[in-house]
């Protein structure tokens, strides 16, 4: 049906009527349809995924689940689908949409600065900051980075920002 143009593909085995807007409800519902019901209630989608749900990334190869490090789980399973990282995640870094726990738009971009390649973070960074519906600003991740305590690539993730700030002024 995809092929015939009646159906668009939104992520894994979730497709919708040509013409229907993928917001971030829609996708968050989809994405967690590739996830385990055991797990989805003990992990959280962040990271790229979390960027792609608020629209400011490509969709990932793999998704990533965020654990809380007090809430430890078996593997995810080689062919799963996922990645599961074990982090510190409080409560306040969390939102829900579509009944779906996803990372907020500041960790999010956080967690991106951090840990995704400085080419691709920067780009989804900078998205995720420009869209004035997700309240996430530079001064906002610079803020959750200076918080974080003995945390590799802090640094290298605050240049990223602080660049991301001077690119800002300049525009």
């Amino acid at each position: 049906m995809a092929l015939d143009g009646l159906l668009t593909h939104v992520f894994g085995s979730t497709y919708v009527r040509p013409g229907t807007r993928a917001g971030p409800a829609l996708r968050a519902g989809a994405m967690a349809d590739e996830v385990t019901a055991g797990l989805l209630k003990k992990a959280v989608i962040g990271r790229q995924s979390a960027a792609w749900i608020y629209g400011c990334a490509p969709a990932p190869a793999r998704i990533s689940l965020l654990i809380d490090r007090n809430r430890r789980t078996t593997s995810v399973g080689p062919f799963s689908g996922s990645l599961l990282h074990e982090v510190q995640l409080p409560a306040s870094d969390t939102l829900t949409l579509a009944g779906t726990t996803v990372t907020t738009p500041v960790r999010t971009a956080r967690d991106l600065a951090l840990y995704s390649p400085e080419a691709q973070s920067a780009a989804w960074v900078k998205a995720l900051t420009a869209n004035p519906a997700l309240a996430c600003t530079l001064d906002d991740v610079k803020n959750a980075l200076d918080v974080l305590v003995r945390v590799p690539r802090k640094r290298a993730a605050l240049t990223l920002v602080d660049e991301l700030m001077e690119s800002a002024r300049e525009d």
